[in-house]
């Protein structure tokens, strides 16, 4: 099997770290501006800057969702917070509107672009599109079956992105207005009320009222689970596999990572895996949604009386909270000689960087020992590190106090942070300027449809009249 991303949720920088800790290979997250959940807590600057360096450090990607769809006088606002995005040096960022898509390939070729679930694609012909409009990633409309899935592989090259677990829309991905036409606050302008959640009155033609005997809960489906289907996405040659979930709580991010982690590494199912993803969140029960083509009733329940069990969210904490496990196998070089002291650190991926510390002094006693030393420089916790080996240059007869090799050791993993946090940043540049957009002239006009003569009526040809 290919190897494959787990992309999770992080509606804030904890949520953030529970993904990472858990196994996650890319998480996705939305900052102050044009996310499609602006209900989530998000991340601020410094948030977001503080959450990439976790991320980077740990050789986990981000992704920035800039999804919702942008306004002629957003336009500005669109480019500075996009160059922002570079500047901390995101992977990727996550974009619905296609004028959005020109500009920043436009302005901000560096930026690599994925093309949100909330452009409803779902066949070859989109995704082809999409590729040729420079999108490196096409993130799947969640309505599109396995069959078409692969049949959309075998004739491109972008790579795909599929949901596999969290809650699915009644309306195809996208093109839900029942938010914006009943409340006022459109999904695709991050603002949705969810009101498939809520309770309606059954009501026939006729008016009369009927009760459903699954409760009141009518447009409610109940969230996505892929945990069995997971060989046959891999197979399929998608790049990645998505949780749904900015809105959830750490607890729950990190249970649900964890699970898909393990299961993807382990190529099996357990009791234990499905009892833990029922744990975190359900709505009487789960659905693999319209992969199998099998849209029934079944995909549809309401979420059941929610009860703690305290047990279940301390776990889930402490596999993120204070974590010391390190994930980063780093390797040292020591070099400890009259004429100073150095330290290499190198990282898996061969990212090295070297510091330099006091000069040694003449050992009056017990002077130090390679030994020793190896033994300090390897104490890498509470960092993201794992020390595998240390290589030493000593020369004889001489001592280096205990503060100086632990600041040396503190600067070299510093910096390296700091190297992996940023290592795949562009060079930017200047912003290419984008003309300004014409605003509207004159009155908007009004446009009507009619299917029949009937509904041709006369009022309807008296206000073509008065508009001409």
């Amino acid at each position: 099997m290919n190897k494959i991303e787990l992309l999770a949720p992080a509606g804030s920088l904890d949520a953030l770290k529970a993904a990472v800790e858990n196994g996650a290979d890319a998480v996705y997250i939305g900052g102050e501006q044009f996310s499609a959940r602006q209900k989530a807590d998000n991340f601020t600057r410094e948030q977001m800057e503080e959450g990439i360096a976790y991320a980077h450090a740990r050789g986990c990607k981000v992704h920035v969702a800039v999804n919702t769809l942008i306004s002629n006088e957003e336009i500005g606002n669109l480019i500075a917070y996009a160059y922002q995005l570079a500047e901390l040096g995101v992977d990727a960022v996550i974009v619905q509107d296609l004028g959005a898509a020109h500009i920043l390939r436009e302005t901000l070729p560096q930026l690599a672009l994925h093309a949100s679930t909330q452009m409803a694609v779902h066949n070859t012909p989109g995704v082809q599109f999409l590729e040729n409009q420079g999108f490196e990633r096409v993130v799947l409309a969640r309505e599109t079956s396995l069959e078409s899935i692969r049949a959309i592989k075998e004739q491109t090259d972008v790579e795909l992105e599929v949901f596999v677990h969290g809650a699915l829309c009644v309306a195809y991905s996208g093109q839900c207005l029942l938010s914006s036409m009943i409340g006022g606050r459109s999904g695709n302008r991050g603002l949705c009320a969810q009101p498939c959640r809520m309770p309606y009155q059954l009501v026939g033609a006729d008016g009369s009222e009927y009760e459903s005997a699954d409760g009141p809960y009518l447009l409610s489906t109940r969230d996505l689970n892929m945990l069995h289907h997971l060989p046959d996405l891999i197979a399929s040659g998608v790049s990645s596999l998505k949780i749904e979930g900015r809105m959830k709580r750490p607890e729950y991010v990190a249970t649900v990572t964890s699970v898909y982690r393990r299961a993807i590494d382990e190529g099996v199912v357990t009791r234990d895996m499905k009892k833990d993803l029922m744990t975190a969140f359900n709505r009487e029960g789960f659905t693999d949604g319209y992969y199998t083509g099998n849209v029934d009733l079944d995909m549809f329940g309401i979420r059941r009386d929610e009860k703690e069990d305290k047990q279940w969210l301390q776990g889930a904490r402490q596999t993120y909270e204070g974590v010391e496990n390190p994930l980063v196998d780093i390797s040292f070089r020591a070099s400890i000689t009259r004429d100073g002291s150095s330290l290499t650190v190198v990282d898996e991926d061969g990212t090295a960087c070297t510091v330099t510390g006091p000069y040694p002094e003449e050992a009056v006693n017990r002077p130090l020992d390679p030994a020793e030393l190896a033994k300090r420089l390897g104490k890498t916790g509470g960092t993201p590190y794992r020390c595998t080996e240390v290589r030493t240059q000593v020369e004889p007869g001489l001592i280096l106090s205990a503060a100086a090799i632990n600041g040396m050791r503190r600067d070299a993993l510093n910096q390296l942070t700091a190297l992996r946090a940023r290592q795949d940043m562009p060079e930017l540049g200047k912003v290419r300027r984008i003309p300004d957009v014409p605003g509207p002239k004159g009155m908007p006009g009004l446009s009507v449809q009619v299917t029949s003569k009937d509904q041709l009526t006369s009022r309807l040809l008296k206000l073509e009249t008065a508009m001409l």
